[in-house]
């Protein structure tokens, strides 16, 4: 987006999932917020714009080594500017290209030329030894300056989030919004009842149902599992059609109903006799029969160990065991103390050129590790790296808390992703809180975090019980309506209730 608001879009073509087909940097720009498209001359496109109609700014052949995505900003006049890299011809190594719109017409620029060559070509995750573009430069003149970033101002911090949480008052935000959603269940058309999506909210209601005084939310829950006949969800290894399992197996544990336990079980027990041997490589959606994204370990390893608490049967525990770690090899950077959305992610970088790292995939992994370490036998011998893993992402988490209390959709730059995101924050206070309820966490230093990000919670609750400011679903930080509001978000903010509830001795 240029400083007058246009849009400004830059691609290239592939012609099939080996990176080596890329080929050509298309262009157009939108001034109505993305009604209508033109080329940079001012005429109009035909949508769908096909490789055939499209406005080419460099023509580059397939097997050039084309990076995808190119990256591109506009100047204070709106003249576009490209940035990415390709090898400049057969068997050179690969080296950035600016290409720009003048008033001529398109021209590219070299940049710096390297030494050390590599392929990029194959399907599946990309290791190469250079970045791709993070942001273009553009002309200005006289100089190549770095375009600037738009972004509005974070908005100000809501009044009292310092103030402390009475017992009361938490638990009557949490059935005030747990209230409201059961009343605005999504159309099964737009979110599966059996899918990930909703099932966060199957989970947090289990946990209200323990602090409240009656068994009102234990009794939606079980009708919701009968509902949905305690079955998982459509596909037996995606870690996101296990979610739901979790909230079957606390059921079970209540009502101890073997229907409760045995379509779960039946699909749990199908995956340990036929395991994915799938590589763990980021190439979806194969790769997705392991846990390739960082999501996945809130999706499923608590519902394999609930099962192995529910059947005392080791097998569940060392899948989990297993699968956990080798997501965490791939994924996890110790350099921050955070995880990368998956490995698409790994060499991303945001406008301040810090790593990507998404906040609500964060707080996946912050919330399900809270979870996997309430039930992890303590004395296994993997156990300390479960608590060590809990330790330095808490301490990341800490760091990237914004002044209003809320963590901001991508955690290493607020000035970028100014926008309030409450399903990323519900479930880092809700990790926070068990951290501090477990004496894993000092509650001195961190009990005041969790304070203020309830507080600035609430604040996103309208009066009815709508909670708002909820990034919708996605893979990555990125703006978004703060009116909108999803089921898994619901949940992430009951669960912290829970967790806040305890916090305050439950007065």
């Amino acid at each position: 987006m240029d400083a007058s608001g246009g849009l400004h879009l830059a691609w290239m073509w592939r012609d099939s999932a080996d990176a080596g087909t890329n080929h050509d940097l298309a262009y157009a720009r939108s001034t109505d917020g993305g009604k209508t498209w033109t080329r940079s001359d001012g005429s109009p496109y035909q949508l769908p714009i096909t490789a055939a109609s499209a406005e080419y700014a460099a023509r580059i052949p397939a097997g050039s080594n084309l990076m995808n995505p190119p990256s591109i900003a506009a100047d204070g006049q709106g003249r576009p500017c490209m940035a990415t890299y390709w090898s400049p011809a057969p068997g050179a190594p690969p080296r950035f290209h600016l290409v720009r719109r003048e008033a001529g017409g398109w021209s590219v620029t070299a940049g710096p030329a390297r030494s050390a060559t590599f392929a990029l070509s194959g399907a599946g995750t990309k290791r190469p030894p250079i970045s791709r573009a993070a942001r273009s430069l553009v002309v200005s003149p006289g100089a190549l300056r770095l375009a600037a970033q738009p972004h509005t101002p974070a908005a100000p911090a809501a009044a009292g989030l310092d103030r402390a949480a009475r017992g009361s008052d938490v638990l009557a935000a949490m059935q005030r919004v747990a209230d409201w959603q059961l009343a605005h269940m999504p159309d099964p058309a737009q979110r599966h009842p059996r899918g990930w999506e909703t099932a966060p909210f199957y989970i947090a209601l289990l946990a209200l149902d323990r602090i409240a005084s009656d068994r009102r939310y234990q009794e939606a829950m079980v009708r919701l599992g009968d509902a949905n006949l305690w079955q998982p969800h459509r596909l037996p290894y995606h870690a996101d059609d296990q979610c739901v399992i979790q909230a079957y197996l606390d059921t079970y544990r209540i009502r101890r109903d073997p229907k409760m336990l045995a379509p779960a079980k039946q699909r749990l027990d199908y995956v340990l006799a036929h395991p994915s041997s799938v590589a763990m490589d980021w190439d979806p959606p194969a790769c997705q029969e392991r846990w390739t994204w960082c999501d996945a370990l809130f999706m499923a390893p608590t519902s394999w160990l609930e099962m192995w608490d529910a059947t005392g049967d080791r097998a569940y525990l060392d899948f989990m065991n297993r699968e956990w770690w080798a997501t965490t090899e791939r994924l996890f950077n110790p350099a921050t103390g955070l995880f990368f959305r998956d490995e698409s992610f790994l060499d991303l970088r945001e406008p301040n050129g810090r790593p990507v790292h998404w906040s609500r995939g964060n707080g996946w992994v912050f919330a399900g590790l809270a979870r996997v370490l309430q039930l992890f036998p303590g004395d296994h011998p993997d156990y300390p790296r479960y608590r060590n893993l809990y330790l330095a992402m808490a301490k990341a988490v800490l760091a990237a808390q914004q002044s209003d209390g809320l963590w901001r959709p991508g955690l290493l730059d607020a000035a970028a992703h100014p926008e309030r995101e409450t399903s990323g924050s519900a479930f880092y206070a809700f990790g926070l809180a068990w951290g501090v309820n477990h004496a894993l966490l000092d509650r001195n230093r961190v009990a005041p975090a969790v304070r203020r990000a309830w507080n600035a919670l609430t604040h996103c609750v309208t009066p009815d019980g709508k909670l708002e400011h909820v990034q919708p679903i996605g893979a990555g930080p990125h703006g978004f309506d703060p009116g909108t509001t999803e089921p898994f978000a619901v949940g992430a903010f009951l669960l912290a209730g829970s967790e806040v509830y305890r916090l305050t001795g439950g007065v």
